[in-house]
């Protein structure tokens, strides 16, 4: 007797399966609930402690560019006040860029998940921009971040 894997289904019996299936409702689009506030939410937030230079705006923009980002996904935020850091971090989600700001004796380079945020503490944009050594750290930092 041959071993056969297939099974011979009759036409009635295939009719009938097919009738026993379920398939979901779809819903219309404009019903499903979207929560805006998360749509609207930037993907990038930096923490600088100075206004950027036009070398420094101008880096920020490679960056932006080679994650996939465009400045209306960045938040940027100038901190007069180091100490501060605590109170504007509060409540953000998304990945936070700590640009020459030490936070929390964080390691430089090295994210850290706090609730739904990804913080991540960086050496000074000018620092950066000319030391290629830390720019590749930079990039390794965002990579895997970013271009999954």
């Amino acid at each position: 007797m041959p071993n056969n894997a297939f099974m011979n289904i009759e036409p009635e019996a295939l009719y009938s399966l097919f009738d026993t299936l379920i398939i979901p409702i779809e819903k219309p689009i404009n019903s499903l609930e979207i929560d805006q506030v998360r749509l609207n939410a930037p993907t990038l937030i930096l923490f600088l402690k100075s206004e950027c230079t036009s070398a420094e705006t101008e880096f920020l923009r490679k960056i932006y560019a080679s994650i996939g980002l465009s400045s209306t996904d960045v938040e940027l935020n100038i901190l007069k006040d180091s100490d501060a850091i605590n109170d504007q971090i509060k409540g953000k989600s998304g990945t936070l860029l700590l640009w020459g700001i030490e936070y929390d004796a964080m390691e430089k380079y090295s994210p850290k998940i706090i609730k739904d945020a990804t913080i991540i503490a960086l050496d000074a944009l000018q620092d950066i921009i000319n030391n290629p050594v830390l720019k590749s750290k930079l990039w390794n930092c965002l990579k895997p971040l970013f271009l999954k």
